[in-house]
């Protein structure tokens, strides 16, 4: 049994966004013959905008070599003990909208953003 099941993560970030109003139109697990490398990909969008503009690309790889390391260092540690934070895999969000018809005035909308976040 893996230490790590990325299938199950990546099911449970499905019914996540299902549970929070988004509608998953595609899904997509891509797996590398010689490196063994895999991806996950999801596309939804809000529920009440199906044929919208407004698009979200959820995209996780996993290499292995990570994942297998993770799984050696899970191993040798004590039963009640923490892994070290030094294994990550990349998740991507990607929002896309189409250009909007009548942009807005951004000298207003920098100074509100400025005034909300700060100078910075």
């Amino acid at each position: 049994m893996a230490v790590i099941d990325v299938a199950g993560y990546v099911a449970e970030l499905k019914d996540h966004a299902i549970d929070h109003g988004f509608h998953v139109h595609d899904e997509r697990h891509f797996v590398e013959t010689y490196s063994l490398r895999q991806s996950w990909e999801v596309e939804l969008h809000p529920e009440e905008g199906c044929n919208g503009p407004l698009d979200l690309h959820l995209a996780l790889e996993v290499d292995p070599r990570v994942l297998l390391a993770f799984e050696d260092k899970v191993m040798e540690l004590p039963e009640e003990a923490e892994p070290p934070d030094e294994y990550s895999f990349p998740l991507t969000f990607t929002w896309a909208l189409p250009p909007l018809a009548h942009s807005p005035d951004l000298l207003p909308l920098a100074l509100d953003l400025a005034g909300i976040g700060g100078v910075d």
